[in-house]
């Protein structure tokens, strides 16, 4: 194609991957928003981080408080005021829960660590301003407790993360209070975590990384840089990690959640900048609880959201997942109303899914009548025909417009329009392979090969400047 026109392509793919938090978490992220705990409930200005206790509740840190919440975000206490005292703050950034319920609060502007039983009862605390001694802190941001009760703090002021017993005595100091990015260096490092194994991950967040030590503090992996591209974060706040090692990021600047496996791997994203369900506004903290849900601390929007991990498709007739059903009991549906709507449908449920209905609440009573398959069946999948290519397609994206046409005669049209900007292309086109074409504009002689598949029978993806771009059939 002519250089002027690939510059607008090229224009396209450029704002189709700043949308790829929207457009990526409609076409591939597994998690659904299950629940909005907002300021016109419960009050969470400026929310800044969320922990999970053993029993599933949730500890939000937020203005000058600690809010503890149950599993369904009902109120069950809360605790502070602004101040220096015992158990006061001075903007908590924050917090985590220990294997018995304790929970330890990172008094962020007060330079200290302060720790409570479950109820909100202080018992100890430790910290003051400073950089000499292991145990000053210089605005620390976050905090995290492994399985023996250790208690590991994200020094933030001072580039450095520090590790004390459960009553605060100091046990180690790692990094210098000069910032820096070698193995053992820190620029500003806002939160930590420790998984399962009792791996240290450390949100290097002016470095716009994630490094990962074992428990003698020798590095196994780092990842990440500044950008917006899947695994690049931009000043990233917040990290947990799940049962299975898996990590997710609160990526601050980019207003998205990221998902890794325990090797660093990018998994999925979602997430876009707005006050809209599902939208961030500089979250900088979250947690994961024991059956995989995500909570948001969504700080600008001062709210904390929910995601629930997508159950697989386990249905052989025409229905409703899992997911649907649950998410009808979230919208108060009545259960004699859904009950209808399976049989309607002809849905059944295998022993997986009806284990899946029964953590989510619905009753013995309900559970007895829907219907248990024993043998799971794979979903079937259209294969799409050899011509499936050939069609009218259409890309729609925030202020973008893209209609293609890739006609049975081999000739191809391209109308593109964003702002007052458009472009039209026509020339000729032919399948090379199962995932190429080749595309000829008719004023250029240059040939191009194009990434093109389907992904669907009316799903195609063709790759721009290294930009996946997904057009639906019109």
């Amino acid at each position: 194609m002519k250089a002027t026109r690939v510059i607008s392509i090229y224009a396209l793919s450029c704002v189709c991957a700043t949308l790829c938090c929207v457009a990526g978490t409609a076409r591939a992220a597994t998690y659904s928003l299950a629940a909005i705990w907002d300021p016109g409930r419960y009050g969470f200005p400026q929310a800044a981080d969320v922990a999970i206790d053993p029993s599933g509740n949730v500890f939000v840190a937020h203005g000058y408080r600690i809010t503890k919440l149950d599993p369904s975000g009902k109120f069950l206490t809360g605790w502070g005021f602004e101040g220096k005292e015992e158990g006061h703050f001075k903007k908590p950034k924050g917090v985590a829960i220990d294997p018995s319920g304790n929970v330890f609060v990172c008094d962020s502007q007060n330079s200290r660590i302060q720790k409570f039983d479950s109820s909100g009862k202080f018992l100890t605390k430790w910290g003051s301003y400073g950089y000499d001694a292991p145990g000053e802190f210089g605005f620390p941001q976050g905090v995290a407790v492994d399985s023996k009760g250790n208690v590991y703090v994200a020094d933030t002021g001072n580039h450095q993360v520090k590790m004390f017993d459960n009553s605060g005595k100091s046990l180690k100091v790692w990094g210098s209070i000069l910032k820096g990015d070698g193995y053992r260096h820190f620029d500003l490092p806002h939160d930590i975590a420790v998984d399962s194994q009792g791996n240290i991950l450390v949100l290097d967040t002016d470095n716009h990384k994630v490094k990962k030590y074992d428990s003698t503090w020798h590095m196994k992996k780092q990842w990440g840089s500044k950008g917006f591209l899947d695994g690049q974060f931009d000043e990233p706040k917040g990290i947990a990690v799940d049962a299975e090692g898996n990590v997710y990021v609160a990526d601050t600047g980019n207003n998205r959640i990221q998902k890794f496996d325990s090797s660093g791997k990018f998994v999925e994203k979602w997430g876009s900048r707005g006050s809209g369900d599902g939208q961030f506004r500089k979250p900088e903290g979250l947690a994961v609880d024991s059956e995989g849900n995500v909570y948001v601390a969504d700080t600008e929007n001062d709210r904390i959201q929910k995601f629930r991990p997508s159950v697989p498709l386990k249905k052989v007739q025409k229905g409703l997942t899992v997911d649907n059903v649950i998410m009808l009991k979230d919208l108060g549906i009545e259960e004699s109303s859904i009950l209808k709507k399976i049989e309607d449908t002809g849905t059944t449920f295998s022993a997986d899914d009806l284990e899946q209905l029964k953590k989510a609440g619905f009753s013995e009573a309900f559970l007895a009548k829907v219907s248990v398959e024993e043998e799971k069946k794979e979903e079937e999948k259209e294969e799409p025909t050899e011509n499936g290519l050939a069609g009218s397609w259409q890309l729609k994206a925030a202020g973008i417009k893209v209609d293609l046409v890739l006609g049975d005669d081999g000739k191809f049209t391209w109308h593109y329009e964003a702002d007052d900007e458009t472009e039209d292309l026509k020339g000729t086109w032919k399948k090379v392979d199962d995932s190429t074409i080749e595309v000829q504009d008719e004023g250029d002689p240059t040939k191009s090969l194009m990434p093109c598949k389907l992904t669907g029978p009316d799903t195609l993806q063709i790759t721009v400047e290294g930009v996946i771009l997904q057009f639906e059939r019109k």
